[in-house]
């Protein structure tokens, strides 16, 4: 896979995990999440934060220099 998709890949879950933190600070959620508020609220909470920090660590692993 080229590194391009790899990093588009991250930012679209890095994309994702902001917004969803962001909107459930207002009360709002994204509708393919939904699920995750029938979970516990800090376990949702901490799911949406590991969708943000997996994303960031994609990117960053994607756009590091490979050692051959």
């Amino acid at each position: 896979m080229q590194k391009g998709y790899i990093t588009l890949i991250g930012f679209i879950l890095l994309l994702i995990g902001t917004l969803a933190l962001v909107l459930s600070l207002v009360g709002l959620n994204l509708s393919f999440l939904s699920f995750l508020e029938d979970l516990p609220r800090i376990v949702g909470f901490l799911i949406k934060l590991f969708i943000l920090i997996m994303g960031i660590v994609i990117m960053y692993i994607s756009r590091s220099p490979s050692q051959d």
